[in-house]
């Protein structure tokens, strides 16, 4: 497969998903507000965030599920049927009533939907990483796989982008009574955009000539007997320090600074959008420059400097000012784009081709179900609870130090 091919396919990956998902995050007070009912700016934060997080608890299971059926059908069967998975649920959402209409069945709705959403999701970034892994030529292939981490931050740059223009173009009682509906009805535009670039996937060598479905010894519901169990908790302690960054910092943020710090909510998306621009920017160049570093340096850096920063930069974004949130969003892009740069390549490695689906997709999953998805809702009630601006500082420091002795002890990376 060419070059300019393996690119397109990376680029592309995952942005249908993460638009979708980041678009329900950056609308979460709206979404709060007309679908759970409260006019409380704080109870409707809360509420919208929980079910995120409920829905990320599916995505576990849907990677079970996913994993198993891209290593006994192929990447490219797995590929096409989780993205499919996640189209009917897009336009569905879009189309809600809400709880003003139908009351508390348009709530049960959002949340059946949210949940299917998970399913699906739990599949396809990591079967995508699996994909674009195998296909790539040895000699460029953390760059190519760089591509890959960096769909999700453009979805999610989409997703920020769009919500900036929906508040811009819009006033909030237009919001309220259908413009909520123009981001979700878009996402499934997007969907299908990628359904027609993954329309002639070939299935990768490496799968072809390695399974033999006969001798093919993985249950579907097994993560017990999972080979490698050694290697995929290294990989679950890795991913929980990225998942915990990448939530608070870029998805949760927004509504952070508008919700608890009073900051215009336009200037917090302007600021968001441009932190994960750049994001999107310095993963792509690590993941260039990392072919021949050893890996362990850059995720150590990684690490250490958010673990360093953490407070200070947390301190200075209670200033309020446009400049400072900007600098900081800036900073932990350029923090998170080092261990962002080399994490798919590192995931895959660490797996031979008969269980890789299923050792990417856990490693990836678990822990966006137990810290990507929880963080956000819990900062938020923990705020709400105590007036402590800093909470989330508290958790990333934690979470950080408990993964930092794993990198160094780690073989794998």
């Amino acid at each position: 497969m060419n070059t300019k091919k393996i690119i397109y396919l990376g680029l592309f990956a995952n942005i249908a998903e993460w638009y979708d998902f980041s678009i329900y995050a950056f609308l979460a007070t709206t979404i709060g507000e007309i679908f759970f009912n409260t006019k409380q700016p704080k109870i409707a934060l809360i509420a919208a965030f929980f079910w995120f997080t409920i829905s990320y608890l599916a995505r576990p299971i849907g990677s079970i599920c996913w994993g198993y059926l891209g290593d006994y059908y192929g990447r490219k069967w797995a590929l096409k049927w989780s993205l499919i998975a996640m189209a009917i649920p897009t336009i569905l959402i879009g189309i809600l009533p809400t709880y003003d209409s139908v009351g508390i069945l348009a709530t049960t709705c959002l949340i059946i939907l949210r949940l299917i959403q998970g399913f699906a999701a739990g599949g396809e970034l990591p079967i995508s990483a699996c994909y674009i892994y195998e296909i790539s030529p040895k000699e460029r292939k953390n760059f190519f796989c760089s591509i890959v981490a960096a769909s999700p931050m453009i979805g999610l740059l989409f997703g920020s982008i769009a919500a900036f223009l929906l508040y811009l173009f819009f006033s909030e009682d237009a919001i309220i009574h259908y413009a909520w509906r123009i981001p979700f009805l878009f996402g499934f535009v997007v969907l299908f955009f990628i359904l027609y670039i993954r329309r002639n996937l070939d299935e990768t060598n490496e799968f072809k000539s390695s399974i033999d479905k006969k001798k093919f010894s993985a249950k579907l519901f097994s993560i017990i007997n999972f080979p490698k169990k050694n290697v995929l908790l290294q990989i679950i302690a890795l991913y929980s320090f990225i998942q915990s960054s990448f939530y608070l910092f870029f998805v949760w943020m927004p509504s952070y600074l508008n919700v608890f710090l009073s900051f215009d909510k336009n200037l917090s998306f302007l600021s968001n959008t441009i932190g994960i621009l750049s994001l999107v920017i310095f993963t792509l160049i690590v993941g260039y420059f990392a072919e021949n570093i050893r890996h362990k340096k850059i995720v150590l850096l990684s690490i250490l400097s958010i673990v360093i920063m953490s407070y200070p930069l947390f301190l200075l974004l209670q200033t309020r000012t446009f400049v400072a949130i900007l600098t900081v969003q800036i900073f932990f892009a350029i923090c998170l784009s080092l261990v962002d740069g080399v994490i798919i390549n590192i995931l895959n490695r660490g797996f031979d081709v008969s269980s890789r689906c299923r050792g990417v997709s856990l490693g990836f999953t678990l822990p966006s179900a137990i810290l990507g998805g929880a963080l956000p809702t819990l900062s938020s009630y923990l705020i709400y609870k105590t007036n402590f601006n800093l909470i989330p500082v508290l958790f990333i420091i934690f979470i950080s130090l408990v993964v930092l002795p794993v990198v160094i002890r780690s073989k794998l990376i």
